[in-house]
């Protein structure tokens, strides 16, 4: 009974792992394009901001200073395709941000 109750345990857990791993986004290493007009916060990043982040970081990313405190992580994680987690950012949505930020992530 002890050895049927441990390889049950065993399996829940392998099958508990391989379900957590097959939901990690992959990684898309997104190369931005920023030519054209520079990039606003009020403009451009922060409709982004709005429509794609603040349901889950809530309270953080829907104000300048929120977002702004958190720039390089926001930058990197964007250009790697692993935020926003449930849905992903159209090129356009990517540059705005990107490029914002690139563009010294001013209150503008």
């Amino acid at each position: 009974m002890k050895k049927n109750l441990l390889y049950v345990a065993s399996l829940t857990l392998v099958m508990v792992l391989v379900n957590f791993s097959s939901c990690k986004k992959t990684s898309s290493n997104y190369t931005p394009s920023c030519s054209g007009a520079t990039k606003t916060y009020s403009a451009d990043a922060a409709p982004v901001f709005q429509s794609a982040c603040a349901g889950c970081h809530s309270g953080k990313y829907d104000n300048y200073s929120g977002v702004s405190a958190d720039k390089s992580d926001i930058r990197s994680k964007v250009l790697d395709g692993s935020m926003p987690q449930n849905s992903t950012l159209t090129d356009a949505q990517k540059n705005a941000i990107i490029c914002w930020i690139d563009a010294g992530a001013l209150n503008n």
